[in-house]
C-alpha cells in the first residue's frame, strides 16, 4: 500500500511488509487513520496517519472471509466491511466487536453510510436499494 502526493507524483509512505495483497482500503473522514483488507483473509489492517507517518495498529476481524468494502462511519466509530461471505458487518472500532450483521440473497453493489451515522444505503446489483437504520446507541456485546 502506498499513499501519494498526487500534485508531486511522489510516494509519501508505504507498507512493505504485506506477505498476502491487500484488496480493499478507505480513509477515516479525518484522514487520520486507514484500513486496508487482507486478500485470502478476515483480517482488517489498521493504520493511523499523521502528516506522512503510518502506524500499525492491532488488526481487527471484518467479515469471515475477505473483505471486499471498507466504509468508516463519519465519526470513525465505527467500520462497516463486506466479504467473501456475503455479510455486512457493522463493527464498534473501540472494541472490533460486531454490532450488526446482515445477510443479503442477492449480490451486494454499493455501501453508504450517513454522515450522521444512523442509516446505512445498501445497493444490490439488482437495482434494489435497502435503507437501513442504525442504532446509534447500541452498543457491544
Amino acid at each position: 500500500m502506498h499513499l501519494w502526493d498526487a500534485d508531486k507524483g511522489e510516494t509519501l509512505a508505504s507498507v512493505k511488509d504485506a506477505k498476502k495483497p491487500l484488496y480493499t482500503t478507505a480513509f477515516s473522514a479525518h484522514g487520520d487513520q486507514v484500513w486496508a483488507g487482507v486478500a485470502e483473509s478476515a483480517q482488517l489492517r489498521q493504520f493511523g496517519l499523521k502528516g506522512t507517518t503510518l502506524t500499525e495498529a492491532t488488526p481487527i476481524k471484518g467479515t469471515n472471509l475477505y473483505n471486499y468494502l471498507v466504509v468508516p462511519t463519519a465519526d470513525g466509530t465505527r467500520l462497516v466491511t463486506r466479504g467473501g461471505d456475503g455479510k455486512l458487518v457493522l463493527l464498534d472500532l473501540a472494541t472490533g466487536k460486531r454490532l450488526y450483521e446482515w445477510t443479503f440473497d442477492e449480490q451486494l453493489g454499493g455501501v453508504a453510510v450517513t454522515t450522521d451515522g444512523r442509516h446505512l444505503a445498501v445497493g444490490l446489483v439488482t437495482g434494489v436499494i435497502y435503507v437501513l437504520r442504525i442504532d446509534p446507541a447500541k452498543k457491544p456485546g
